[in-house]
């Protein structure tokens, strides 16, 4: 704007000059001459200004920009960095839960073995039971069988046991009632059958007489 300013003055006082003589008209020449060079001039500095002026708006920018990017990059960067913490806690929880599930399955492929060990042990032990109830059971027809020949058969003899009777408290004992040994034998002769039935007569009588029957 100042260097239009010059070289419209320096053009004006030209113009003037050569209107006058000689001398005029040269100082005129001068004057228009130094005028476009001091526009020239100011309108270099001018631009040189302008130039600085943007370069250093520029700077303030691009510093703003790069401040604005950086703290944004950063944000990023933390966002990112917990969204990495997130992942890997899920991960580091997803592999303890696949190694808790695999101890888990471990375990339970380890009863199911024993249970199926012990299935088959049952399934042993019960064809056992089996076995031992059939020859159970066969041992029993064969007794009931040889029972029920037996007790067909005609010739079949039962022979009654030696029942004692009831005691009479107001009786006499029959160890009261058995005779003296002395009377039965004397020291000089040894006791036989005869005398051990004179002994007790009520008690060795009844079985000889069976005996006799059958």
């Amino acid at each position: 704007m100042i260097s239009l300013v010059v070289l419209a003055s320096g053009a004006l006082l030209a113009t003037g000059a050569a209107f006058g003589g000689p001398w005029i008209i040269r100082a005129g020449i001068a004057v228009a001459v130094l005028a476009g060079l001091g526009a020239v001039l100011i309108a270099w500095r001018e631009v040189e200004a302008r130039v600085t002026a943007q370069r250093e708006a520029s700077r303030v920018e691009l510093r703003e920009t790069t401040g604005r990017l950086t703290g944004k990059l950063q944000e990023d960067r933390q966002v990112n960095r917990e969204v990495l913490d997130v992942l890997s806690g899920r991960n580091q929880a997803s592999q303890e839960r696949v190694a808790e599930l695999r101890r888990t399955i471990a375990e339970l492929q380890a009863a199911l073995s024993t249970e199926r060990g012990n299935q088959a042990t049952l399934k042993q032990h019960n064809a056992d039971l089996a076995t031992q109830n059939a020859e159970l059971r066969a041992a029993l027809e064969a007794v009931q069988a040889e029972l029920a020949a037996l007790l067909a058969s005609d010739d079949a003899e039962v022979l009654a046991l030696p029942r004692r009777a009831q005691v009479d408290p107001t009786a006499v004992s029959e160890w009261d009632a058995l005779p003296d040994p002395r009377a039965v034998w004397n020291e000089s002769s040894f006791p036989t059958v005869v005398d051990l039935q004179k002994l007790a007569p009520g008690i060795l009588d009844e079985p000889m007489q069976e005996r006799q029957q059958a």
